[in-house]
Formats: C-alpha cells, structure tokens, sequence
C-alpha cells in the first residue's frame, strides 16, 4: 500500500493471520500429567533414600543406661521420610492415572490422589515402625557382652555367703557388681580385672595381668 509520502508498507497476509489465530494452545492435562509425574519420580526417590539409610537416627538426649552401665534400647525412629515417599507416590500416581485415564481435571485428581495418601501414609508408617523395630531388635548387640573389655577393681573379696564385688564405670555411672573369676582363681581386692561378660547380674572377669600376657 502506497502512502502519501511514498512510503509502502505491506499488510499482514490473511492466511498469516488465520495461521496465527488458529494456532493450537497447550492442552492443560500435559502440565497436569507432567507434575504428577514428577511427583511419583520424587516418591520414588524418597523410598530408596528411605532403603538405602533406614529410618533409625542417633538419639539427641542423653542414651538411657541401665543398673549396669549398659546403653538401653534402641535409636530414636524418623517417620518423615517413609511417609513423605508414600504421599508422593499416592499424589503423583492416582493424579497421573485419573488424569490420563479418568480425563478428570488436574484439581480433582489431585485430590483424589491427597485423599488417597492421607489413608496410606498412616498404613506406611505403621508397617515401617513394625519393620524398622524388629530389624533394629535383631540387629542389636549382645547385652551380655555389652561391658567386654572394661576395666574394673575388686573390692571385696568372695565369701561364704556371697560373692566378689568389684567396681567399674560405664556411660558416666559409678557401678558396684557382683564378680566371678573366669578361671574360678579368688578375686583379692585391688586387684584390676577386665570384664568379660554380664550374665544373671553377675560380672564375670579375668585378671588384667592374664590378659596383659596375650596382648
């Protein structure tokens, strides 16, 4: 088109314009479908993270001991990550499901999906905290041998009435024990004895110059 100043300038093309005009907006199920998946790939790595470290952590306070010195029960249980990795995995895979499949909208899926995790997570945590507690029950040293190797000092010596009673400290706590010598040699106080084992409340130990010899 010629203007008055000579200029030309060239309209738009029609076909141009429909082109553009009918030009295909995303579909909104492709982002709902694509968050959804990268929620169940977030799930997923969470349950492997929860495989590969367990779910036992160190205790923070101070470790509970028994009359022995010994450490009592076992560290303390972290739900969070067991029942983060089983709410991603509910949300990622009944939204992307119900999304393909069910051609629901992406706010109806997801709360199908937050609906089904609330009823999962509590299942998954109930069966973890069973799992993790006999694993770490089983897994757990034998108190008998919990005290091998300290040192101790007799006190007193065996009687008729009643055994040798020696003295140690464990975790802080001063204890006083009843003692039995491995190779049933008397046990004369001051005399520094290495523990061997706690069996029925009784120390059973081995003078320090016999261990000394093997070392």
């Amino acid at each position: 088109m010629h203007t008055a100043g000579g200029d030309v300038r060239q309209l738009p093309s029609p076909l141009l314009v429909e082109a553009v005009h009918e030009r295909p907006a995303a579909h909104p199920h492709v982002n709902a479908t694509a968050g959804f998946a990268a929620a169940f790939l977030l799930g997923v790595a969470s349950a492997v993270y929860v495989l590969v470290r367990g779910v036992e952590r160190p205790r923070r306070a101070v470790t509970p001991v028994d009359d022995f010195g010994r450490e009592s029960g076992v560290g303390k249980l972290s739900l969070r990550a067991p029942v983060l990795a089983t709410s991603l995995l509910s949300v990622g895979l009944v939204g992307y499901v119900l999304v393909r499949v069910g051609s629901l909208s992406a706010w109806h899926a997801a709360l199908w999906g937050v609906v089904i995790a609330a009823v999962a997570s509590p299942v998954a945590a109930r069966v973890v905290r069973r799992w993790a507690f006999r694993a770490a029950t089983d897994d757990a040293p034998d108190p008998r041998y919990a005290l091998q190797g300290h040192i101790a000092q007799v006190i007193e010596p065996a009687t008729e009435h009643q055994l040798a009673r020696v003295e140690y400290t464990s975790n802080g706590r001063r204890v006083v024990a009843a003692a039995c010598s491995l190779d049933h040699a008397p046990l004369v106080p001051g005399t520094e004895v290495v523990i061997d084992r706690l069996e029925d409340a009784v120390v059973y130990v081995e003078a320090w110059a016999q261990v000394e010899q093997r070392l």
